[in-house]
């Protein structure tokens, strides 16, 4: 008969404390949302570039949606990255930083909201306007679908730490 597996004494696994693993879901969602960040920051950075190459290529937006938007996305792109990072490898600090993460990400929604009239105004009527609705709602459809499943990762890794150092003292 064989015998059960045991741990050396001097190597201790999380289970010989009976902490709980981590969440799945959180680390899932931080790989996502790390991706994402890097992409919205690395796209703000592009943004900036053209607006001053170019400072009429977004003539038809004012400057107090211009430069919210590219502001956001510099600053999704840093704090999400280093929110993200934490949260992989499971520091608490990562938590705050996520829920700054996750406003930023929310007031980037209203801003491309609050852009959408000016946007629609300047295409022709037919399927452009149409197309540009379209991807509208599709976008911040899944953009506001990532954001609630991000709310639920933070809160999952808040509890998650918190029963860590309750089982600790």
């Amino acid at each position: 008969m064989e015998q059960p597996r045991q741990t050396p004494p001097d190597l201790p696994t999380s289970l010989d404390f009976g902490f709980p693993s981590f969440p799945v879901f959180v680390l899932v969602m931080a790989i996502i949302d790390l991706v994402l960040c890097l992409l919205r920051g690395l796209f703000g950075v592009i943004a900036a570039v053209r607006l001053a190459m170019s400072p009429d290529s977004v003539a038809h937006l004012p400057n107090y949606l211009a430069y919210p938007e590219m502001i956001t996305a510099a600053a999704i792109g840093g704090v999400g990255t280093v929110a993200n990072l934490l949260l992989i490898l499971k520091k608490p600090a990562g938590i705050p930083l996520g829920w700054v993460n996750l406003a930023l990400t929310i007031v980037s929604i209203a801003v491309i909201l609050a852009e959408l009239p000016l946007q629609m105004a300047i295409q022709p009527e037919g399927p452009q306007r149409i197309g540009l609705a379209t991807g509208f709602i599709f976008t911040n459809g899944v953009r506001v679908i990532l954001v609630i499943a991000y709310g639920i990762a933070l809160v999952m890794a808040r509890r998650w730490f918190q029963t860590r150092e309750a089982m600790l003292q």
